[in-house]
Formats: structure tokens, sequence, C-alpha cells
């Protein structure tokens, strides 16, 4: 690739005009990371010179997909839409019309576009794309049916598995969630984000239980593989703490929380379930600490002054904690 980089480089020296020099050394950037931008360039010269029509279609496409990358979304879906226009039929252009659209919340254009190219290719990616369409519209009847031919096309992708399982957690059918969890596991079983669905599955499973303690162990083991896989996984940190507090491993619980702050800085949600460990420990000070800086954040947080004065009250502080109980009920 440096080669071909280096080659088309001095090509496009020594004629600036031809399109299809710079058509090809955006071809070479697009493949670097940090080369995105010059590719743009280089495809943009290229649409200046370029006479084929084909490759004036592969510029466009190419720019669209480049911009995607970068977040330029807006001008990622003009040249997706002008890709389109050049060549009708090519479901790429389509599907990838859809994905920058869906990234720009654009989710009933981007349902129309993966709806045009399933029309031209009946392919799984284009049927899970268009299943998480249906997803955010909370189609979830549409959405399995768009992730159940997705798998009838490709039974080897983990993705769709994924998709379709994190459609059956909604639905709260945690049997089906768990086979499709694992059947993706099995196809990419180092993948942090499917032990962390599991861990997940575990978790709300245990909320239809009266006896938990067995689900909330699996989650914590499911939680733990995922950040054995990626250490950095701030929300499998914090289901983790969860998990620790309800197993009454308070010290455990303390650290996952007081992790995910040191890398997210401020999150009421977080002050929150660290401050319910420190007064499940005792120790109301620290959990009034924590419960007052929730409501620094969010000043109409009813259960952050519910549980502020239900710590003060444990520690004496009487007319503090009537008057931060009063404040829950008028929120």
């Amino acid at each position: 690739l440096e080669e071909a980089l280096a080659y088309y480089e001095k090509a496009v020296e020594n004629d600036k005009t031809s399109g299809m020099y710079h058509y090809n050394k955006g071809l070479a950037l697009s493949r670097f990371e940090h080369s995105v931008h010059k590719a743009i360039e280089s495809y943009t010269l290229a649409l200046n010179h370029l006479e084929q029509p084909e490759y004036i279609y592969q510029a466009r496409f190419n720019k669209g997909i480049c911009l995607r990358r970068i977040g330029e979304l807006k001008e990622s879906i003009v040249n997706l839409k002008k890709a389109v226009e050049l060549q009708a039929g090519r479901a790429a252009a389509l599907n990838n019309l859809g994905l920058s659209q869906f990234e720009n919340e654009e989710y009933e254009e981007a349902l129309i576009s993966y709806t045009k190219a399933i029309k031209i290719a009946d392919s799984s990616i284009h049927y899970n794309n268009r299943g998480l369409c249906n997803c955010h519209f909370e189609k979830l009847d549409e959405a399995k049916d768009d992730f159940d031919k997705a798998i009838a096309r490709d039974a080897n992708d983990p993705v769709i598995y994924f998709n379709r399982g994190n459609v059956f957690l909604t639905e709260k059918n945690y049997i089906s969630a768990h086979e499709d969890y694992d059947q993706a596991l099995k196809l990419d079983p180092h993948n942090p984000k499917l032990w962390h669905s599991k861990g997940l599955a575990f978790q709300n499973e245990s909320e239809k239980h009266e006896d938990s303690v067995e689900l909330y162990y699996k989650a914590i083991e499911m939680y733990n593989r995922a950040l054995e896989l990626r250490p950095s996984f701030i929300s499998a940190q914090f289901h983790l703490g969860i998990m620790y507090h309800k197993t009454s491993q308070y010290k455990e619980s303390l650290k996952c929380f007081s992790t995910v702050l040191e890398k997210i800085d401020n999150d009421k949600t977080v002050f929150m379930a660290r401050g319910a460990v420190y007064a499940d420990m005792g120790n109301h000070h620290l959990a009034i600490k924590d419960f007052k800086s929730a409501i620094a954040l969010d000043e109409l947080l009813i259960d952050g002054y519910f549980k502020l004065g239900m710590s003060k009250l444990a520690t004496k502080l009487y007319y503090e904690a009537i008057a931060d109980l009063k404040k829950a009920k008028e929120i």
C-alpha cells in the first residue's frame, strides 16, 4: 500500500489533471486511518477530472464512505445520494446511504434505503441493517423477522445473533436471548460486548426471581469476562458494581464505581449507586457526599433527595433530613 501510494503521489505531481491518478491515490490513502481527510481531497480532485461514469460513481461512493468515517454525515449523505443517482441499481450505495442516514438519526430515510437495497440484493447485511432500524422504531416483530432472514442467508455472522439477542432481551425472553448470545460467542468468543450482553440478560432475569443469587453470580462472571477482554469497558464495570452490591461484596462494588468515576468524571447514576453501597455499609457520611454530588448534577433527582434524607436521618441530622425528604416529596 505504501509503495502504491508513493507511485500515485508521484503520478499526480506529473499530471495533476488525471482523474484516475487522483482516484487511485484516494483509494490508497483511504486504507490508512490517519489519511482519510487526504483521501477525501483526492476523490474531490478526481471528480473534477473524471469522465468515465463508472469511476465517477466509485469516487462519489468512496468519498461518501470516507466522510462518514470522519463524522461528516450530511456531506456523506449528499455524496452517496449522488452515487445512487448515478447507479440506481447498486445495492452497496443504497446500503451505505442507509448507514449514514441512520448515524445522522434520519431513521425513516435509512429504512427506505435499506428496503431498496434488499429489493436489489437479498443480502444478510441489508436485512440486518433494516432490523436495527426497526429496533429503533420499537417494531420488534419486524426487527426479529429481518434478523431471521439475515441469519437464513448467513448463519455465521455473530453480529446478527447479537442483534436478535438484544431484541429478545428487550422482550424479556431470556431463554432466547441467551441462546443467541451463546451462538454469537461460539463465532466470536473474544468480543467483550457479547459477554457484557449475556451478563445483562442474567442481571435482568434476576429481577423476575425472588431467589436470584445464582443469577447475580452468573452476571458477575460474564462482566468479568468482558473486562478481561476490554479493561476500559465502562458499562461492564458499572454493572459489575451493581452485581457486587447485590451480593454484599461492598469493597469490590465500591472499587468498580470509583473506577467508572475516574474514567467519566461526573455521572449522577454512578454517584447514586456508590452512595447506596456506602449507606448499606453504614458509612453515611460518604453516602451523603455521593448523594449530594448526584443532586448537584440533577437538582430534580427525587431518589437523590430521598436517599440523602435517609442517610442524614441515620446520622441524626433530623432537621436537614426532614428538609430533604420534603424536597423529594415536592418534586
